[in-house]
């Protein structure tokens, strides 16, 4: 890329293939991305750290995303039973875990 050219914003993210995010705001932007597409659902296999404590990893469903530009970036994931767990970023406050790895597997 030349020097002086701005760099790119990548908002349309792929559906056909699965991907990968280590940041709770670009996972984020893709969720709401492809959920908008409609007809799409995503399955997710996240590694967590939990708010009270330790590292967790599993696979559920992504069912929604709550943003506030600059200040939350999170997405809900049900698993297990019907339990629904909040993801945000590295500094989640309010989640129920902060984010270290996601893989988005998008389906119809």
């Amino acid at each position: 890329m030349p020097s002086g050219t701005p760099s790119s914003y990548v908002s349309d993210f792929p559906s056909d293939r699965e991907l990968r995010f280590s940041t709770a705001w670009l996972a984020t932007e893709a969720i709401q991305s492809l959920l908008a597409r409609g007809g799409l659902k995503l399955s997710a296999d996240i590694t967590c750290i939990l708010r009270e404590g330790g590292r967790k990893s599993f696979t559920g469903q992504v069912t929604r995303i709550e943003r506030v530009l600059g200040l939350k970036h999170t997405f809900y994931v049900t698993y297990r039973g019907g339990k629904e767990i909040s993801v945000g970023g590295r500094t989640a406050r309010v989640e129920d875990a902060r984010l270290l790895q996601v893989k988005l597997r998008p389906y119809s």
